[in-house]
């Protein structure tokens, strides 16, 4: 490499045919670069499309995304328009807003221009169900009772999913977004388990008695709450009023857990997982259940191990690209082949069903309970954004939906479904009660 006087290397080589070269390739890589920066913004649109872009986010600072919704829903919009006009909704509360607005922007679906009125059956929409950012978006103050087409159009359908996923607006005909209140039963039906209810629940069994004695239940804990607020010191309230929950410290673990621990650790001797497997597999027999879809023999040199291996690849979510390169002996074309042709869910949930009869057999499991009680509790699962089914959890901090388990007193998962976040069970009991 050749150098400069003060010893640096050179930007280009020494020779005058080596630097026009190394000229030449460095003009090149930037016109290159420069050709891919431009195919980049035309594919966007155009520059003058991105310069709006940018202004518009310089103009709406403050996490107003709101005004740049409708350009990622203009390729959507046709089959939208069409899905909605062949559903039919209803509101499940009397407030009708949501679908008056969809009923406007499906009165100006072919409209052209870039705004519409805002009369709706001769009154101006009321969009006091949108937030004050989207009302911003869609109105213009140098066009007052005018509203900008395409970002109104972008608000009705993303408030229609968010009062479908919250059951607020029901489709007709649905299963999944049925209207829930047609799923309650009749008061001719409960009217005369009423008492029979309250009895065994002990609750009051009118409404009189029931709201008195709500009263008094809170009136009694707002009392007890502010008898022990001074010497609460999880609980601040500031000079605003606000109540502030600090978080709690993490206790030490006591010398007799310590020793408990250490115990079942030198009684319990280590397994690995698929030795786990391979043993409740030899003793259940659980693999019996596997094999081709016409019933007949499996064609395996070793049917046991094979199906043991699939079955625990499977179950820890590794891919047979992965399990092939960590484990002799297979493929990850022979794991998939059984996966495929050996396997089915129904297969699965038999052979599944023949561990939990024979755990149940153990004596342990009456130690822990009789089998007629269940707990019920929810983990939050992350899931694509665009689900009707999705949404934000608070509790959670996370965007998706929630596996809700129901566990027998007994450790058997007996079974469970998918709620969004925002669904709550009255009273949402840790235990409840089921028919065994």
């Amino acid at each position: 490499m050749s150098r400069g006087p003060d010893g640096a290397p050179a930007p280009f080589p020494a020779g005058k045919k080596a630097r026009r070269k190394a000229a030449r390739a460095l003009a090149a890589q930037r016109a290159t670069a420069l050709a891919m920066a431009q195919k980049a913004v035309l594919a966007s649109g155009s520059f003058a499309e991105e310069f709006a872009d940018i202004e518009a986010v310089a103009a709406h600072h403050g996490n107003n995304h709101e005004v740049l919704v409708a350009r990622f829903y203009k390729r959507d919009r046709a089959p939208m328009f069409d899905l909605v006009g062949t559903l039919e909704f209803e509101a499940v509360s009397e407030d009708r807003r949501v679908l008056d607005a969809l009923g406007h922007a499906r009165a100006h679906q072919s409209t052209t221009r870039e705004y519409i009125s805002d009369l709706y059956e001769g009154e101006p929409l009321d969009l006091g169900f949108a937030s004050q950012n989207w009302q911003r978006a869609v109105r213009d103050r140098k066009r007052p009772g005018m509203l900008d087409r395409r970002r109104f159009e972008a608000l009705v359908f993303t408030y229609l999913a968010g009062h479908l996923q919250a059951g607020d607006v029901a489709i007709t005909g649905s299963d999944t977004f049925a209207n829930w209140l047609d799923q309650l039963p009749d008061w001719e039906e409960c009217g005369d388990k009423l008492a029979q209810l309250c009895e065994e629940t002990g609750l009051p069994a009118t409404a009189a008695e029931f709201t008195a004695a709500l009263r008094g239940r809170l009136e009694a804990t707002a009392a007890e709450v502010d008898s022990g607020y001074p010497d609460n010191a999880d609980l601040v309230i500031d000079a605003n009023g606000i109540p502030v929950l600090r978080k709690q410290r993490a206790k030490g673990v006591s010398a007799m857990a310590e020793a408990l621990e250490a115990e079942v650790k030198r009684r319990m001797p280590e397994r690995t997982l698929l030795g786990i497997l391979s043993r409740t597999a030899y003793w259940v027999e659980w693999w019996r259940r596997f094999g081709p879809a016409s019933g007949s023999d499996p064609k395996l040199k070793d049917p046991f191990g094979r199906y043991v291996l699939t079955t625990f690849v499977g179950g820890i979510n590794m891919t047979f690209a992965e399990a092939a390169r960590h484990i002799s002996g297979v493929s990850a074309h022979e794991l998939s082949a059984i996966t495929n042709r050996h396997l089915s869910v129904d297969k699965i949930n038999e052979a599944i069903t023949d561990v939990v009869n024979a755990f149940m057999r153990l004596d342990l499991v009456k130690a822990w309970g009789d089998g007629t009680s269940v707990a019920a509790d929810g983990t939050q699962m992350d899931t694509f954004i665009d689900n009707l089914l999705a949404e934000t959890s608070i509790r959670y901090g996370g965007f998706g939906g929630i596996a809700y388990h129901h566990i027998s007193d007994q450790y058997i998962a007996l079974f469970t479904h998918f709620i969004p976040c925002g669904v709550c069970y009255l009273g949402r009991p840790e235990a409840v009660r089921y028919a065994a």
